[in-house]
């Protein structure tokens, strides 16, 4: 086999750029076998020059992020080489297409709403509350805020308009235990943690929710994961839910291949197997 495997640019890493490149190299480690063998690019490089033959290759596996290289991605899928994850699962998980398609469907995805980044809405009233950019996963700190007060909201959404990205996403505070869950496939893999520091997390907003472990109804919480997975479409994923005092985990984010803080060899031996068996197919 011969397999082509696209790391994630820095940018899209912030605060966690070893973290995924460790679980990244440790996929390569896996599938690079005296019998496979693996060509290795960063993401801007495949943005910029793309591949002059993909249909060399059995598989390619990335975690990118970027327009230009998830575009040059669906043209290797369309041309037959099966590409994981799927670049438009990876645009299901940004933040305005991932409520899009959770909203309503009756899951415990936190309740949240669309809006224009250029005001807060009017008939918003739930504070405290979430104001999160539209177009991307956090970049920089102030990509996230938590806001008490609609004069609060309205200079996040000033800050959010003036990045350049056209929508926010407002989402009600869920007071309970952060905990952290990590996926592959329908159940290939899956890992969970209650945070217990906030340093663990990338901007320290963690500090806005309780630390520490609470009981949990783990069966319903692996069920409702493997569904949004499977409705957005992604095989390799991660993100963050709020434990409330009854023991429901509330979904707050969903991520395209996360760093595997906890579980990176087991998640590395999962995504060898899932990239292995794509190309069985």
């Amino acid at each position: 086999m011969l397999y082509l495997g696209i790391l994630r640019e820095d940018r899209y890493s912030p605060n966690r750029i070893s973290d995924d490149r460790a679980i990244f190299n440790a996929v390569c480690k896996k599938l690079k076998t005296p019998e496979d063998m693996l060509f290795r690019m960063h993401e801007d490089e495949f943005a910029a020059e793309g591949i002059d033959d993909a249909s060399v290759f059995d598989a390619v596996f990335h975690s990118c992020r970027s327009d230009k290289a998830l575009s040059r991605l669906r043209n290797i899928m369309d041309g037959g080489v099966p590409v994981i994850n799927n670049p438009d699962a990876v645009v299901n998980c940004r933040r305005t297409e991932e409520v899009r398609l959770l909203m309503g469907a009756g899951l415990p995805f936190v309740k949240s709403a669309i809006v224009d980044s250029a005001s807060f809405p009017s008939d918003w009233n739930v504070f405290p509350c979430w104001i999160k950019r539209g177009d991307t996963h956090a970049l920089e700190a102030d990509d996230v805020c938590y806001v008490h007060s609609r004069e609060e909201a309205d200079a996040v959404m000033r800050r959010i308009s003036e990045k350049g990205a056209g929508s926010a996403v407002i989402q009600e505070h869920v007071e309970g235990h952060i905990v952290k869950f990590y996926g592959v496939g329908q159940g290939r893999l899956f890992r969970y943690r209650f945070l217990e520091n906030v340093s663990d997390g990338k901007f320290g907003l963690e500090a806005y929710n309780k630390l520490g472990c609470t009981p949990l109804d783990e069966e319903t919480f692996r069920s409702d994961v493997m569904r949004i997975a499977s409705m957005l479409g992604i095989d390799i994923y991660g993100g963050d839910a709020i434990v409330t005092p009854q023991g429901k985990a509330v979904i707050v984010d969903f991520n395209d291949w996360p760093s595997f803080f906890m579980c990176r060899e087991d998640a590395a031996e999962a995504i060898s197997e899932l990239v292995r068996e794509k190309c069985a197919r």
